[in-house]
């Protein structure tokens, strides 16, 4: 059976779901408003892939060191090191008790990332292949085509674009305006600005550290054979959709890197690289706006179908939800696409395809449950009318 995927979203989400179905044999249709894969907040200059620290183990934090080993082995299997990711010593930050200056926290190995990178390779992996991309279009919803069991996806002028067996929903919070009116996820943006710049060229050969504390200073990351950079940030803006760069968002990181200078020298030289580059007009600033779900958790599975959210009461339970056959997501990776999107979308992959070896624990399976949002959604407006 030529079985056929629909994928709204041509980021790391979107490209990680139509590489794993394209693994298993499956044709994958991705359409992007933008102008090419990797055009929103998978266009990030520089990514750092490093495990997520915690007191006790969270449900994020053990996701995120399953999806680090994932993304790893995608990069090695798929990219030259130091085309687009190379390893780094991570060296992080907290303040001390007397509050007046940081001090290293810890010290770890990292890696810095391209995201966009990682999708081209994604895709060059799929050339030849059942695969599919169609940019430059704006998809205005995806609703359940005329013929039983299949998904369009459909423009402002109510044209189809692209119909298929599965939609998979992977356009971060832009989600929110195709998806139905009803359908309640709970999607939160999230924009964050980094700032970056030309690195000197008489530091391109040193091996230095990326430093890490409300934001991380990456050096002398190679974004491809002509240009090196170095880059601050991100900043974060909880419920900010804006992707216009805001000056104030550059003083942030600056002042970020000023900290960071009272315990580190290699941050002080950063800071004065920073404060001649502003000088010049050479500094460059970047937004990308980012989703979050209201437990700050991944959103993958089935998605809620629309139309039974009515019936769900204050009692409801998550086995109560019932789901749109056919309808899939991978949403609300916040700021750490980098680190879930390759495992996720495997598991997404794995799910559409009916294959039901487990890829994750069962309980992890649970918390990334699409039909937990509705219910969050519900006792959130509850909780608000108190």
């Amino acid at each position: 059976m030529n079985r056929h995927a629909l994928v709204i979203g041509a980021g790391l989400a979107g490209i990680a779901v139509g590489f794993g179905l394209v693994q298993r044999g499956w044709r994958v249709t991705v359409i992007d408003l933008g102008h090419g894969p990797a055009a929103g907040a998978s266009a990030l200059p520089v990514g750092m892939l490093s495990p997520l620290h915690t007191r006790h183990p969270t449900p994020m934090s053990r996701l995120c060191e399953l999806g680090l080993q994932a993304t790893l082995t995608h990069l090695q299997r798929l990219l030259p090191e130091g085309q687009g990711w190379q390893p780094i010593d991570v060296r992080s930050f907290q303040m001390n008790n007397s509050h007046s200056a940081l001090a290293l926290e810890h010290e770890e190995h990292g890696h810095l990332v391209s995201p966009s990178a990682l999708v081209q390779a994604w895709l060059q992996a799929c050339e030849g292949s059942q695969l599919t991309l169609m940019t430059g279009r704006t998809v205005s919803s995806v609703r359940p085509a005329v013929e039983a069991h299949q998904w369009c996806a459909v423009d402002q002028d109510n044209h189809i674009i692209a119909q298929a067996d599965v939609a998979v929903v992977c356009n971060a919070f832009a989600a929110t305006r195709l998806l139905p009116a009803h359908m309640t996820l709970g999607l939160t943006a999230v924009a964050g600005q980094m700032t970056y710049g030309p690195a000197d060229p008489h530091e391109t050969s040193c091996k230095q550290p990326a430093l890490r504390h409300k934001g991380v200073y990456a050096p002398n990351f190679q974004t491809n054979r002509t240009e090196t950079i170095w880059s601050m940030g991100a900043t974060y803006h909880r419920g900010v959709s804006s992707p216009t760069p805001d000056p104030r968002d550059d003083d942030a990181n600056r002042a970020s890197l000023a900290q960071l200078a009272t315990s580190s020298p290699q941050a002080m030289s950063a800071l004065t690289l920073f404060d001649k580059q502003a000088a010049s007009g050479e500094l460059r600033s970047w937004v990308g706006v980012r989703c979050a779900s209201i437990d700050r958790l991944p959103i993958c599975g089935s998605l809620p179908d629309a139309s039974s959210m009515a019936t769900l009461t204050d009692s409801s339970k998550r086995d109560n939800v019932a789901t749109a056959p056919g309808l899939f997501g991978l949403l609300a990776l916040g700021s750490r696409g980098l680190s879930l999107a390759p495992l996720l979308g495997e598991v997404l992959a794995a799910q559409i395809d009916g294959d039901t070896a487990t890829l994750l624990p069962p309980d992890l399976l649970r918390a990334i449950d699409p039909r937990r949002a509705p219910l969050q959604v519900m006792r959130q407006a509850r909780r608000q009318q108190c």
